[in-house]
């Protein structure tokens, strides 16, 4: 009997510690692998998930198997995590009728709203805005910043006002998405912004506070949205990056540290983030146009240069965006009128000027730089044509533009806007493929079926230059428009000698740039030609200029003897 007893604590004593070993090594957590799809991570047993197939544009879901066995045929696929697996989605042919053109998304991306309390006007805009987002059913409309002036109370209650009059609660089922970055003004805490400290937690506080009222967290400077199988980045600077003011000045005393988000001014860190928000996006066989957003533009678009990001990020962000041609990246900030040609450009990869939606400025895409008669390009400032600029000015002061997304079965059309009168700008679209891969670089975007790559102009074989004379000096010419008038940024005017060397030299916006939309006539007043004599052997040569700087082949009028 005592052995018994014995013999009974022995194997309690053995094997009670066993028993504590066996549960200490039972897992609780389980890794799911997606190829093909997203959904991958670590999940708790038990924990049910979903996963979701990223299926290509040109293909249509089969299955998902694990192990080479079927386990469903739902996209997205919901299940119980009860071991470690890899999940692989598998595709087929795409079968019976099917419409390329059938759009699965739409979007509205605008910026610099500015609204400010006592400003009705940038308040109207806004209400146009959101009901032309609701009369046709858009899936989210994206703020790309600056969407107040201030980041003070009185001008975050006016903005929440406006949305509320239109969308009378937050997230209210069947509205749009509402997404919203942040702009300089933004990280402003009062008017005078220009050298004033930001206190760089409390900006993002107070916007993140409003962002998330009206759409979704915010969990990070760089973040991401999926609007029905879209991805979407956006990012705004982190506060990495400061210095110490070493000047006094009405706002800011010597030693304060000044924090550099407000100019663009993104850290290597941040680059870093926005880059591995890529590659996971990519890593699960998407295949569309990545859509990413900036307020600050990276120097490629009209007007970008002048009115750019901080220089060192500009550099950073081309230098990581080069190896990714499926970005399509939006900015603001610049107020200039969208309707401009060079409002995308595509190199590495594409981007494109939203336009500005309150208070505009009307910029001419070229300079003529006087001391060595060139034209720029990348130069560009509010250097104006010629005395037609109030009319320009008038046109396209037109504000309240954005850019409008389309995404069909096999491509990304993106056109611009007028939300004023509810008008999409009638001279083309943007068309950007699916199926842009670093093998695959052909992310050339069509427009309007033409080579963006720069129209080429010509004028009609029956053009001809009208002189008009008084005294022996020019006093006007008259021509007729190229035949791509609506390509046409607008003309260059010589007179030249026999060794076409130049004795005067003209640039004269073109009509259709001044919102004119059909062929015009010119009539063109020389009063400051000089004196040429008439028996000189003078030309007088004419070259149409596109929007990309590309030139015409002359017309010509040899002065008569």
């Amino acid at each position: 009997m005592k052995s018994r007893i014995i013999s009974l604590i022995s194997l309690f004593f053995f094997s009670f510690p066993l028993s504590l070993a066996g549960c200490n090594s039972q897992k609780t957590t389980a890794e799911i692998t997606v190829i093909n799809g997203k959904g991958s991570g670590t999940y708790n047993i038990g924990e049910t998930i979903t996963i979701t197939a990223m299926v290509p544009y040109d293909k249509m879901f089969d299955c998902w198997s694990v192990n080479e066995k079927k386990v469903s045929e739902d996209n997205p696929y919901s299940f119980t995590v009860k071991k470690s697996e890899t999940y692989k989605a598998f595709f087929k042919e795409r079968t019976g009728p099917f419409n390329p053109d059938e759009v699965q998304a739409k979007m509205l991306v605008v910026s610099d709203v500015h609204i400010t309390a006592n400003d009705a006007n940038s308040k109207n805009h806004l209400k146009n805005t959101l009901n032309y987002a609701l009369d046709n059913h858009l899936d989210a409309i994206i703020f790309d910043g600056d969407t107040i002036s201030v980041a003070n109370e009185a001008d975050y209650s006016a903005l929440d006002n406006v949305f509320t009059e239109i969308y009378k609660t937050p997230k209210s089922e069947g509205f749009p998405e509402l997404i919203f970055n942040m702009g300089n003004h933004e990280f402003y805490p009062t008017d005078n912004c220009a050298f004033e400290e930001t206190n760089y937690e409390r900006e993002v506080g107070i916007f993140k506070q409003f962002a998330e009222k009206w759409g979704n967290v915010i969990e990070d400077n760089v973040f991401t949205r999926e609007i029905k199988g879209i991805e979407c980045i956006f990012a705004f600077p982190s506060a990495d990056r400061r210095y110490i003011y070493t000047r006094d000045s009405g706002y800011v005393h010597y030693g304060d540290t000044v924090y550099l988000a407000a100019a663009g001014a993104f850290s290597q860190n941040d680059i870093n983030k926005a880059q591995q928000k890529i590659d996971n996006i990519l890593s699960t066989g998407y295949d569309k146009p990545i859509i990413f957003c900036t307020h600050h533009p990276l120097g490629q678009t009209y007007g970008s240069t002048t009115y750019g990001m901080d220089i060192d990020a500009e550099y950073a962000f081309k230098a990581m965006l080069k190896n990714y041609p499926s970005i399509v990246h939006f900015a603001g900030h610049t107020h200039f009128s969208n309707l401009h040609e060079r409002s995308i450009a595509q190199n590495d990869f594409t981007s494109i000027q939203i336009g500005m939606h309150t208070y505009g400025k009307y910029v001419s895409g070229v300079d003529y730089d006087e001391e060595d008669h060139i034209l720029i390009y990348e130069n560009i400032t509010n250097k104006r044509y010629n005395d037609y600029d109030v009319a320009a000015q008038n046109y396209h002061g037109q504000t309240n533009f954005g850019m409008l997304l389309s995404f069909t079965n096999v491509s990304l059309v993106a056109e611009r806007i007028n939300l004023s009168f509810k008008q999409i700008y009638n001279h083309g679209n943007w068309t950007i493929p699916y199926g842009i891969t670093k093998a695959n670089k052909n992310s050339k975007f069509i427009y309007k079926d033409r080579d963006r790559t720069g129209e080429q102009l010509s004028f009609a074989d029956d053009s001809e230059i009208n002189v008009t004379i008084n005294n022996g000096k020019i006093t006007s010419l008259i021509f007729n428009d190229v035949d791509e008038y609506w390509a046409c940024e607008g003309y260059e005017i010589s007179v030249d000698n026999e060794q076409n060397q130049s004795l005067f030299r003209l640039l004269w916006s073109s009509h259709f740039w001044m919102g004119l939309e059909e062929k015009q006539t010119y009539t063109i007043p020389i009063s400051n030609i000089g004196d040429v004599s008439i028996g000189s052997g003078y030309y007088i040569k004419i070259r149409a200029i596109n929007f990309f700087g590309h030139y015409s082949e002359p017309i010509i009028h040899q002065l008569a003897s």
